[in-house]
């Protein structure tokens, strides 16, 4: 049975929260919740030593209007201190800030709701509807922040975190045929005791019986084996079970991400190639406009659910389920596109290592996942169909031959048919054919930055576009679920998970590629037909 809350009179304790009754003191109880939740969220980000910037007149930027609470802020009294004095207690913020972050631990999952109960979403989105409405003050970067951490305290007060599932050494659960074979085998026995026990008549219709029990369990014992080795073959062929536990300690791990993702010569320029030819002008113009709720709608509606949340905690199923929340961060995303700046929480990816192979144990023997904000992978979701559609409408990326890392291009099934076919015909034709497969290792993360801004400058991208993807790839921070590592800074190289990540990929990539590329007419087939010599990259 519920217990009553005593500060407000017919109130009702739901998921951890008060919940007024009466429709108009349920609003004032949202409305006070806000504040509280403001309240808390400012005492937070204080906490952390967030520095906010001042609010500033930009040409064509929507004006953000600061908190009264602002103007009697810690923030504003700290303006009559001498600079040497301000500039000491500023290092001593950034280095408390900097042992804080790297002491930090990742956030616990909530236990959201399942996507069929509707009632529990309908009630959050309201709420949490209305209380963005009164909450949200500062400069768009601090907007978001303190968006997510709304959701994300107000969901784990009322929906609790989820229970950490211990590894057992309990069996497993027997499958469907598993289950099916012990039942017939349950029966047949049942059968043989009543053979036994019957008379002559009763037995030829219990042998019918027990003939056709034993043809369905044959059935479905070959049915089990036919599958066990499907999965076995595709074991051997994808490479085998992959298991095991990284044995390092959080030194070696450490060293390990600062020789991976360090550069000393990150600033250094590329130079010249004679080879890497200008590209032409573009005759259809790169979209610069803020992203449109429709753009929003399907980077949210084509993410997937199971998804986990990133450095904010919360995951998609939050913004797939609340169209309220949704809304608001469309605006927040608007006002942020204007401005072309990058939230910090969005430049912070917290990765795990994942084996490559069975019972791998040495760190060469892992790669690496991270898992970002899903806030900055819708928004740049939107960027990167943007960029994609930009460089396929201008003929910059030869769709015959690139197809990996390219929406709507299911290029795998169309070039091992025709590799198929090619070496076929060599062999029954007694024909030369050269078929080289080139694997770079960790291609993702040895693209200098600098090839990422010659990419850029080559396909004509706008220079605001190019200042949005300079200002994320120039903050983005990494650190991994192995004794908490501490934050490396990502200084070549692109993050797996990040959705812009790709397109950049591939036009990088595409500059080399044509750079070696020569004439040729590729080999012909026995039809007449000549396969291109294919180029292909995959992430």
């Amino acid at each position: 049975m519920p217990s009553t809350c005593c500060c407000v009179p017919g109130c009702h304790l739901r998921g951890g929260h008060a919940f007024p009754n009466d429709l108009k003191r349920r609003k004032s109880w949202i409305n006070t919740m806000a504040h509280t939740q403001i309240g808390r969220e400012h005492d937070e980000i204080v906490d952390r030593g967030i520095v906010t910037e001042q609010r500033t007149d930009l040409s064509g930027e929507t004006q953000e209007n600061p908190s009264q609470d602002t103007n009697h802020s810690a923030r504003n009294l700290s303006a009559s201190v001498t600079s040497h004095d301000s500039s000491q207690s500023l290092n001593g913020e950034e280095h408390i800030t900097q042992q804080r972050q790297e002491t930090s631990h990742q956030k616990e999952r909530i236990a959201w709701p399942k996507m069929n109960s509707e009632a529990q979403w309908r009630d959050l989105n309201d709420d949490l509807g209305v209380i963005l409405e009164t909450s949200l003050q500062g400069c768009v970067e601090r907007r978001i922040e303190t968006l997510t951490s709304l959701i994300y305290n107000i969901g784990k007060e009322r929906f609790g975190v989820e229970e950490r599932k211990e590894k057992s050494n309990t069996k497993q659960t027997p499958n469907r045929r598993e289950q099916k074979i012990k039942q017939l085998r349950k029966e047949l026995k049942d059968l043989n005791r009543r053979y036994k026990k019957s008379n002559e008549i009763e037995k030829l219709g219990i042998a019918c019986i027990t003939d056709s029990v034993r043809e369905e369990l044959r059935r479905t014992r070959r049915a089990k084996q036919l599958k066990n080795k499907s999965i076995q073959l595709h074991k051997n062929t994808v490479g085998g079970e992959r298991t095991g536990h990284l044995h390092c300690s959080k030194e070696e791990v450490e060293k390990y991400l600062h020789e991976t993702h360090s550069d000393k010569e990150r600033e250094t320029p590329l130079g010249y190639c004679p080879r890497v030819e200008e590209e032409e002008q573009p005759t259809i113009e790169f979209e610069t406009k803020e992203p449109t709720w429709k753009e929003v709608c399907e980077a949210v509606k084509k993410a997937r659910t199971g998804s986990a949340p990133g450095y904010s905690g919360v995951p998609y199923k939050v913004y797939k389920k609340c169209p309220k929340i949704l809304r608001k961060l469309w605006q927040l995303f608007r006002t942020l596109w204007k401005k072309g700046t990058i939230p910090e929480s969005w430049q912070k990816a917290e990765g795990c290592f994942v084996p490559k192979e069975k019972d791998s144990k040495d760190i060469s023997q892992f790669r690496t996942i991270s898992l970002l904000s899903v806030e900055g992978k819708s928004y740049f979701s939107v960027l990167a169909n943007r960029m994609t559609k930009y460089m396929i409408e201008n003929s910059y990326i030869d769709t015959s031959m690139q197809k990996g890392g390219i929406a709507g291009f299911s290029g795998c099934v169309e070039h091992t048919s025709v590799l198929s076919q090619l070496i076929h015909e060599a062999k029954t034709g007694k024909k030369n054919l050269a078929v080289v497969w080139l694997d770079l290792a960790n291609a993702y993360g040895s693209v200098p930055h600098k090839l990422i801004e010659m990419a850029m400058d080559r396909y004509h991208i706008p220079e605001h576009i190019k200042k949005i993807v300079q200002k994320y790839f120039g903050g983005i921070q990494l650190r991994f679920t192995v004794d908490n590592t501490a934050w490396q800074k990502l200084e070549k190289g692109i993050v797996t998970g990040c959705t812009i990540s790709p397109i950049l990929f591939i036009m990088s990539m595409n500059i080399i590629m044509k750079a070696a590329e020569r004439e040729t007419r590729g080999p012909k087939t026995d039809s007449g037909i000549f396969f291109t010599s294919n180029k292909r990259v995959h992430g």
